[in-house]
């Protein structure tokens, strides 16, 4: 093997011998001298007999592109695709993009930007229902993706191709024919607004307020027909009376828990009604996050500060006294500090992890950190 170790073959540089041809001759590692940094794999018989003498960038006996400007392209670097074997120029277009081209496209002027001049600037435009907010970094089928907000409230996104055409105008809410219901009551539940999430099969989801001030979510027909009549607390207390009826009879702890919603919505706004672990939207409870106070210390302290003894039902009060007991257990709420809103599965997981009394905030702290790595290799 002949050395050839720094010697120069017209504008490509030998390095070192890399390997060895099916044909027995060397395969030697070279650098071209528009990009020193940029290493390849040349044949050695190729650059002794001078069938190799530049990686490609002075074909057609062109000069050096580093640094021109074609149309909107500024050319800054030169690189390689391995897939297809072709040595491109990496260019900067004057919308920010970086994009890639051959030096016969630069040349000629078939390629002058990233594609950014065949996507026009739909930004603040309407369409329909729809006006454009943001182009996002990402195509679909060739062309841009746009963030779309829907005059129901939904975000969404939309291609170029399909907000011209006029091919999409909505969000989907027009094909639901969607009718605004707010305020609207049926059996124990009080439309609030459209929710800016949907259900798992697509479907638009409405908030309802139930008559025991729980939160709930389903669809605008479930709650018209009937077939979801609360949150699910008529289920809770099948055997007993709501504490809403006249004579009710349920617990003093489940009143007082139904009765500090503006604590819970506090808290749920703190999160933008996201899951505190998964970061998700949906149905959500509260977690009292002080160790020293949870929710039965509170309703202790509730009965110690009004002065009132404990019975076994509601019933056995006035409604007086429930006025002062919900509004003394809202203020300790709000005192003790604001709860963390968690998915239903979560929250069940961490008490049966490490119980509902004895759990301390190293604990909590523990069971979000692992519960967070879940979610990221998910």
């Amino acid at each position: 093997m002949k050395d050839i170790t720094g010697r120069q073959f017209g504008f490509l540089t030998a390095v070192k011998v890399v390997g060895k041809a099916k044909d027995g001759s060397y395969i030697w590692l070279v650098y071209c001298d528009c990009n020193p940094n940029f290493l390849f794999s040349v044949n050695g018989c190729d650059l002794r007999r001078e069938r190799r003498s530049h990686c490609g960038c002075r074909h057609g006996n062109r000069a050096e592109l580093l640094g021109k400007v074609f149309g909107n392209l500024l050319v800054v670097d030169f690189c390689y695709n391995p897939k297809t074997k072709e040595f491109l120029w990496e260019c900067l277009c004057n919308c920010g993009e970086i994009t890639t081209a051959k030096t016969r496209d630069l040349s000629s002027g078939r390629k002058n930007s990233c594609g950014c001049l065949k996507s026009p600037n739909l930004v603040g435009k309407r369409f329909g229902r729809l006006t454009v907010t943001k182009k996002l970094n990402k195509k679909r089928n060739g062309y841009y993706l746009w963030k779309v907000l829907c005059d129901c409230g939904n975000t969404d996104e939309a291609a170029t191709g399909h907000l011209t055409s006029g091919a999409k105008k909505s969000c989907g809410c027009l094909n639901h024919a969607i009718e605004d219901i707010s305020g609207v009551k049926r059996n124990m539940l009080t439309a609030k607004r459209m929710a800016d999430f949907r259900s798992s099969k697509g479907e638009v989801l409405w908030e309802f307020i139930c008559d025991c001030g729980e939160f709930t979510y389903t669809t605008r027909d479930k709650f018209m027909n009937g077939h979801t009549k609360s949150c699910g607390c008529l289920k809770d207390f099948s055997l007993e009376k709501h504490h809403n009826w006249k004579n009710g009879v349920s617990s003093v702890s489940k009143f007082l828990r139904r009765s500090i919603n503006e604590w819970k919505q506090a808290s749920l706004q703190a999160t933008n009604y996201r899951c505190y672990i998964s970061n998700e939207k949906g149905k959500l409870v509260i977690h009292h996050a002080n160790e020293h106070h949870p929710f039965h210390a509170i309703v202790q302290e509730t009965f110690e500060l009004t002065g009132l003894p404990i019975y076994s039902t509601i019933g056995q009060y006035t409604e007086e006294e429930l006025t002062l007991l919900s509004k003394t257990c809202q203020d300790l709420h709000f005192k003790y500090g604001l709860g963390i809103p968690l998915k239903p599965e979560l929250h069940e997981e961490f008490h049966h992890t490490y119980g509902f009394t004895k759990w301390t905030n190293q604990d909590f702290e523990k069971f979000v950190k692992e519960k967070k790595k879940d979610c990221r290799r998910i």
